[in-house]
């Protein structure tokens, strides 16, 4: 196999990178991926050690780029990680464009490309449960219907119909997965744990918008990976996937989790008015992905992982201290 992975030095990314690698010995992975502020520093260090991945610097805005890529490595599957995911920063005139730029004209240059160098791939598009909008009760599954409340969600729900329509009107391989929040070592400081355990070891406060109401399910990053492989192999073209989570907590019960592991005082949080557009819940349910064999497993549970997370971000900050603010 030979994979191309967009966004493979982020978060998700590169412990997707990591994963299969490992799960597959003969393997190549071709990483595209600008650098931004999302990649951290050593993310792609066990890749590069491995002889079977190859880092291209690249923006998936550059068109006629992603052509020469995909002709000259013709790959067997490609998987679409690379996003604009901050809600904070598409709410923002100064950085909005650049979520249209990457997140809709990104995600077309990517299938056109599969399109015009004829490699027929077998392709995962990741999206968001975002693009459901907020779900006050019960849970969403695959085909309910859409309400994106932000400029993020609303450019992953574009995305996702770019999908369909190279589906229906090229036949092109593509499966669409959708995740809830995900938590795990390498998130980027501007994600709602590592800003709030940064904050923390800097002698500040947890910071809250409204009154941390608001509710979000988390799954570890490994198990997320382990989802994105059970849908890009055994899902059927064409189709939608949820990868849900049993783990609902509000914002401020998740800041109180981050205080208990760090033996730091559960009331150290202050409230404010961050954001002014905030779904007040989001929740997916899935009908379909225990087709592909995905089976979550227990050691992947926040009461199982989380204290090694949270350790994580702490070492980390020890080796690189400007990550501190």
């Amino acid at each position: 196999m030979k994979v191309v992975i967009t966004g493979g030095s982020g978060f998700i990314g590169s412990t997707f990178v990591d994963f299969m690698l490992k799960k597959y010995p003969t393997l190549e992975i071709i990483n595209l991926d600008n650098l931004s502020y999302a990649a951290l520093q050593g993310s792609n260090d066990f890749a590069e050690s491995t002889g079977r991945y190859k880092h291209i610097y690249l923006d998936i805005v550059n068109a006629n780029e992603v052509v020469d890529v995909f002709c000259r490595y013709m790959p067997t599957h490609i998987v679409h990680l690379a996003a604009e995911s901050s809600v904070d920063a598409s709410l923002s005139h100064v950085t909005r464009h650049r979520f249209m730029e990457t997140n809709v004209l990104g995600t077309n240059n990517i299938f056109d490309a599969a399109r015009i160098c004829n490699t027929e791939p077998n392709i995962l598009n990741m999206v968001t449960d975002e693009i459901f909008g907020s779900v006050l009760q019960g849970s969403s599954d695959e085909d309910y219907p859409w309400y994106s409340r932000n400029p993020y969600a609303a450019s992953k729900a574009a995305a996702e119909c770019i999908a369909n329509s190279y589906i229906e009107s090229f036949g092109l391989n593509i499966k669409n997965l959708r995740c809830v929040n995900n938590f795990g070592p390498r998130q980027d400081g501007s994600k709602f744990i590592p800003k709030s355990i940064f904050r923390v070891l800097s002698g500040k406060p947890i910071l809250l918008n409204d009154k941390g109401q608001h509710v979000r399910s988390w799954i570890h990053v490994e198990q997320h990976c382990r989802a994105i492989d059970s849908v890009l192999m055994n899902g059927k073209p064409g189709l939608s996937y949820n990868v849900p989570s049993n783990e609902e907590l509000s914002n401020l019960e998740m800041a109180k989790l981050i205080l208990k592991t760090m033996n730091i005082s559960e009331s150290f949080y202050e409230f404010a008015n961050l954001r002014q557009c905030d779904d007040l819940r989001y929740s997916i349910s899935s009908k379909r992905i225990h087709e592909t064999g995905y089976i979550p497993e227990e050691k992947y549970l926040l009461k199982n992982s989380f204290n090694s997370v949270v350790k994580w971000y702490i070492d980390y900050a020890k080796k690189y201290p400007t990550v501190l603010m």
